[in-house]
C-alpha cells in the first residue's frame, strides 16, 4: 500500500490508468474505497487517477487538528506536489467536494475543473435537522432488517449513506455499495476520530466562504441526487459559484456516483473533456492582409 509523506503525516494514495489526471476525494467517515469499483475502472480507460485517504481516514495516518476544508486542501495541495502532478481535474464526493473547491479557491492553477459530487460545503448547510434524523434512523432500521450491519453509534456523517442505501429497491445493490465504502469499519473509526481530534469542530468550521466561492475562476459541475441530503449545499453554488454547471441523478440519493456510475462517469467525463478541448477560433479574428 503506497504511502506518502504530506506535511509530517503517512498518507495512503491508489493511482490507476493513464492519461490527464483526475484526483477522486472521499467524504467524511470513508476512505478510498468508496471509488472502487464501480467509478475507478471506468475513469482509468483515459485518465490517470488518483485516490487518497484523507488524513485520519482509512489507511492515512490521523492528526489531533487539521480538518477544516482549508487544512485539508493543503493537504491535497502538497499530495500533488510530491507526486508530480501539476494539473488535474478534480473529483469530490460530500465533504470531499468542499475540500475541492477549496483548493480551486487557493491554488486555481493546480485545477483544471471541480465536480461536487452531492458537495456538503458548511458555509451553505448545518447539521441534519431532527427529521432528517429520524429519517435516518428509520432508514438503518430498514437496512437492519434486510441484513446489513451497521456500526453501534452511528455517526451523523452516515445519515446520508444510510439513507441512499435505504431507498435502492434491492438488496444486491445495497449490500455491495456498503462493501464497496467499506463503511461498516469506516464509522467505527470515525467514532475513534472524533474522541481524538478536533474534527467534529473543524468539519462546521466554514473556512470556504461564499466569497471566495463568487470569485472562483475554474469550471465546476455540481452532480447531485434527486433525494439529495445536501440540497442545500446545491443551492448556495447555484447562487454562489460563476457558471456552475448543475446535473441532477433522477433517482439518486447521496451515492449516486457509487450507486448510479452509469449516469455518474459520463457525465464527468464529457464535463472534463469539454474543459480540455481548445476553445474555437473567433470568426471574426481578423486575417493577414
Amino acid at each position: 500500500m503506497p504511502r506518502i509523506d504530506v506535511r509530517g503525516l503517512q498518507v495512503h494514495y491508489q493511482q490507476a490508468g493513464s492519461g490527464p489526471d483526475v484526483i477522486l476525494i472521499h467524504g467524511l467517515a470513508a476512505n478510498l474505497a468508496f471509488w472502487y469499483l464501480p467509478v475507478v475502472p471506468l475513469l482509468a480507460r483515459d485518465h490517470r487517477v488518483t485516490l487518497y485517504d484523507l488524513r485520519g481516514h482509512g489507511l492515512s495516518a490521523p492528526a489531533p487538528t487539521g480538518y477544516t476544508t482549508s487544512e485539508l486542501a493543503g493537504d491535497l495541495e502538497v499530495l500533488l506536489e510530491r507526486l508530480n502532478i501539476s494539473h488535474a481535474h478534480l473529483v469530490g464526493h460530500s465533504y470531499g467536494g468542499a475540500v475541492a473547491m477549496h483548493l480551486a479557491t487557493t491554488a486555481p492553477y493546480r485545477v483544471a475543473t471541480v465536480v461536487a459530487a452531492d458537495a456538503y460545503l458548511p458555509c451553505f448547510q448545518k447539521d441534519p435537522g431532527p427529521w432528517a434524523i429520524l429519517r435516518a434512523y428509520a432508514a438503518a432500521h430498514r437496512l437492519r432488517r434486510a441484513g446489513i450491519a451497521l456500526p453501534a453509534g452511528l455517526p451523523r456523517v452516515s445519515y446520508g449513506l444510510v439513507s441512499g442505501l435505504a431507498r435502492q429497491p434491492h438488496a444486491e445493490p445495497v449490500t455491495t455499495a456498503w462493501q464497496w465504502s467499506d463503511h461498516a469499519r469506516a464509522g467505527e473509526r470515525w467514532l475513534q476520530l472524533r474522541k481524538r481530534s478536533t474534527v467534529a469542530q473543524d468539519v462546521r468550521h466554514p473556512t470556504l466562504t461564499p466569497a471566495a466561492l463568487a470569485e472562483l475562476q475554474v469550471p465546476v459541475l455540481a452532480v447531485y441526487g434527486k433525494h439529495s441530503t445536501c440540497a442545500a449545499t446545491l443551492r448556495g453554488i447555484r447562487k454562489t459559484v460563476p457558471g456552475a454547471q448543475v446535473v441532477t441523478v433522477p433517482y439518486g440519493g447521496h451515492l449516486h456516483p457509487v450507486l448510479h456510475p452509469e449516469i455518474f462517469v459520463p457525465v464527468v467525463t464529457t464535463f472534463m473533456a469539454e474543459a480540455e478541448r481548445p476553445p474555437v477560433p473567433s470568426s471574426s479574428a481578423t486575417g493577414p492582409a
